[in-house]
């Protein structure tokens, strides 16, 4: 979840994402990625309590 974030954070936003990649990985493929390991966190950091 944080390479995630780092690499969310460097991304260009707007127009200029279109053709950005990193790893074969499109901004919006990282964006999913990103709130799915968020998701799973959570639920995990739920049942945990």
């Amino acid at each position: 979840m944080s390479i995630s974030g780092i690499v969310l954070f460097i991304a260009p936003s707007g127009r200029r994402a279109v053709e950005w990649h990193v790893w074969a990985m499109s901004r919006d493929e990282w964006i999913v990625m990103h709130l799915s390991f968020s998701a799973v966190f959570l639920f995990a950091a739920i049942v945990h309590l």
